[in-house]
């Protein structure tokens, strides 16, 4: 199941064109304005409870998947969700939610599809390792102030027959303006290594921008609107100022 949901997402950055695709935009009309609000991340007694972000390398492909997990405390959980109203939740594709269970050291899960996955969990006070993943557990922005300044993130994924790279970058101003930029490019490879095609593209962005809780959403010039789930996943423990920040599939890096 992971393995899909990663090339699927390759699928996504070779052919998006334009900030909003690159980011993974959902509509913001679909997101309530009351939507429920996710527990932070918390591990008690060895079982997850709460938001976590997900970090798991692949060799194979050269890339580093990036997730959110919900585990609801009634022991449901969401992977990737648009939002934690009960319509949203119930939207995850039945690949990516289902009902989980911690018995001793195992962590079972067991998808909406009928798949399953089972592995030691190995847990620490907010972060635990499970099924080749790392769990990090995920506090929402205290305030909007946390996101002003410059970010830029990425994602990418190399096979023996191509490889698929995007790029984004996100300015926040405190004055409520953002302007954001993207570029996505692709090529493949013969079964001699060399070269076949090779294509790119790239686009930008600007407008409003506005936090409410765990939602982050972009209104363009024209007034289209972006949002998605964001939260930070690091900071400065001395000035406290977010440096790393999650949102639509995309880790950004304040520059």
């Amino acid at each position: 199941m992971k393995r899909l949901r990663l090339f699927a997402a390759a699928a996504a950055l070779a052919g998006a064109s334009g900030v909003a695709l690159l980011l993974g935009a959902h509509p913001a009309a679909s997101v309530p304005a009351a939507a429920t609000q996710p527990l932070a991340g918390s591990v008690k007694g060895g079982r997850p409870v709460g938001l976590f972000f997900m970090t798991r390398y692949w060799i194979a492909t050269h890339s580093l998947e990036k997730s959110t997990y919900y585990f609801a405390p009634n022991g449901q959980v969401y992977v990737d969700p648009a939002g934690f109203s009960a319509a949203q939740l119930a939207a995850v594709p039945a690949a990516s939610r289902g009902s989980y269970t911690v018995a001793g050291r195992k962590l079972s899960v067991r998808w909406a599809n009928g798949q399953t996955e089972s592995a030691d969990v190995e847990p620490q006070s907010e972060t635990f390792a499970w099924n080749m993943g790392i769990f990090l557990a995920g506090r929402p922005f205290a305030s909007a102030s946390q996101l002003v300044g410059a970010f830029e993130g990425g994602n990418s994924i190399s096979t023996s027959s191509g490889s698929a790279a995007a790029v984004s970058s996100l300015t926040f101003r405190a004055n409520g303006t953002y302007s954001g930029g993207s570029a996505s490019s692709f090529g493949g490879r013969n079964e001699a290594g060399a070269s076949t095609y090779s294509a790119g593209s790239s686009g930008g962005s600007a407008g409003r921008w506005s936090l409410s809780g765990w939602t982050l959403t972009l209104t363009d010039a024209a007034g289209r609107t972006s949002s998605g789930v964001a939260y930070p996943i690091e900071k400065n423990e001395k000035t406290g100022q977010v440096t790393r920040f999650y949102f639509n599939n995309v880790a950004y890096k304040r520059l």
